[in-house]
């Protein structure tokens, strides 16, 4: 994570699809945590698109939607 990023790293805690993580960051703790919620959105976005689908495929759908999102961002 390079956003707002500074030397010393810290312990920070965030919660992605209703599960904690605790990450060591020399991030900013605001930007990490929007980067969060982005991915809890991506993920809450796959749930809609589908029925009763396993964690792990909502995950990669997920991550393909966030690919989508930088390949596109990068045109």
């Amino acid at each position: 994570m390079r956003a707002g990023s500074s030397d010393v790293k810290k312990s920070l805690t965030v919660e992605i699809a209703s599960q904690r993580f605790t990450l060591r960051t020399d991030a900013d703790e605001a930007y990490v945590k929007l980067l969060a919620r982005y991915v809890t959105e991506k993920i809450d976005d796959a749930k809609k698109g589908a029925r009763a689908v396993a964690t792990r495929s909502l995950v990669i759908l997920a991550a393909l939607s966030i690919a989508d999102d930088l390949f596109q961002a990068r045109k």
